[in-house]
């Protein structure tokens, strides 16, 4: 029997992983190759953020919706559904839809993506058991940073060849084959975990426990900073490295890409650290001073060498990939015995969401105002301020392990 268990949730382990990483090449197509799309359309940064922050936009509201509704999803035909419409939006861009028009496919390619979070989330929390669950974790604290990676990866061998527009069609290609396999693969019976009755006891427990709902709001704070700087640099570090040491756009957009290797580390890392500092709101509080120093090194020192600044922003997304795994997989997962995993988080990501439709644009925006420098300074305040509520909630709340 445990044979027989053991092939199922790795197989649906390892498909969670690659549905969710690998809908980033449908979901980044536009921002990883935002500067040539702004000489391309001869736009400003802010109507090119613009875009992303539609997109942004809805996939948070859609994080909120889905999350909330996941447990009523008949997830065999939600992930193809999903993945098919992403596609067929991709195409339409490749194929010259005008520029007003992006911005517009690009909200509806944020909601259709935003039922993907909770609904894989949703099915490892039923359908791995314990023993396997800290493998689920790991697999998925690197979904962010490897389909970053790999949407990046393309953006810059696409723009290498000339023709940025091809990165639309690998996309789509890439995640029709997906929807396709997860047909085959997927089915209910795979469910191991079925929803625990709630004693009584069980029910005051959690009613009693005010200092949870206090750890779930800080953790949709901290969701919504993160994802300022975690997309914001993301999107805007490969313009940074033009306009700061004038490289070339696919090399700018080839630096970026070692921004989310990095992270790759920083998701683990969080796993790591959460041995030794069991309370997220303190782990998130560490991985956000640490994100402080680099962030200070590239605002204070705007004429370092250009591989020192690529390694210190590295560290910062590092970090806030770190945060990120925290407030969306780890408390999610960790947590499925107080709140249902989906919805968890669904909001919590719907609350990161919220941080990224406020960067591409905002950011983007400041940008064009004052220049990339005054959006360090912001950035470094608004981590600074971060840090200080966190040391606060941990001299205030430092018994409670959550």
């Amino acid at each position: 029997m445990q044979t027989k268990k053991k092939t199922p949730q790795m197989l649906i382990i390892i498909m969670c992983w690659l549905i969710y990483s690998l809908a980033y090449l449908g979901r980044y197509s536009y921002n990883a190759n935002i500067t040539l799309i702004i000489d391309d359309y001869g736009i400003t940064k802010a109507q090119a953020g613009l875009v992303a922050t539609f997109f942004f936009f809805s996939y948070g509201v859609g994080q909120i919706v889905n999350g909330i509704l996941s447990g009523r999803y008949n997830k065999k035909w939600l992930f193809p559904i999903a993945l098919a419409v992403s596609s067929l939006i991709n195409l339409a861009v490749y194929f010259g839809t005008p520029f007003f028009t992006i911005k517009y496919l690009w909200l509806l390619n944020g909601f259709v993506q935003s039922c993907l979070w909770s609904g894989v989330i949703s099915v490892i929390s039923k359908t791995v058991d314990d023993k396997h669950m800290g493998t689920a974790m790991v697999f998925m604290s690197t979904t962010t940073c490897v389909g970053t990676i790999a949407a990046y990866s393309c953006g810059s061998l696409f723009t290498f060849l000339n023709n940025y527009r091809l990165s639309y069609v690998f996309g789509a290609l890439v995640m029709t084959v997906l929807g396709i396999i997860w047909l085959f693969i997927y089915s209910p019976e795979l469910e191991v975990n079925k929803p625990e009755e709630k004693t009584e006891e069980k029910a005051v427990e959690r009613k009693s426990n005010d200092g949870f709902m206090i750890v779930l709001i800080l953790l949709g704070f901290v969701a919504v900073v993160h994802n300022i700087l975690k997309d914001g640099l993301t999107t805007w570090v490969p313009d940074i490295l033009k306009e700061r040491y004038s490289i070339s756009d696919s090399l700018s957009i080839l630096l970026t890409v070692v921004l989310p290797i990095l992270g790759v580390f920083g998701a683990i890392f969080s796993i790591r650290l959460n041995k030794y500092i069991k309370n997220f709101i303190t782990l998130a509080t560490v991985l956000f001073a640490i994100g402080a120093v680099s962030t200070a090194c590239i605002a204070g020192f705007p004429n370092m060498n250009v591989l020192l600044a690529v390694a210190c922003f590295g560290i910062v997304v590092c970090m806030m990939h770190g945060v990120n795994n925290i407030v969306n997989s780890m408390g999610p997962l960790k947590m499925r015995d107080r709140v249902d995993s989906g919805k968890m988080a669904g909001i919590m990501n719907g609350c990161a969401y919220v941080g990224s439709t406020i960067s591409s644009y905002g950011l983007g925006k400041i940008a064009d105002i004052g220049g990339w420098q005054l959006v360090l300074d912001l950035l470094l305040a608004l981590i600074v301020f971060v840090v200080l509520v966190g040391v606060v909630y941990t001299i205030a709340c430092r018994n409670k392990n959550i």
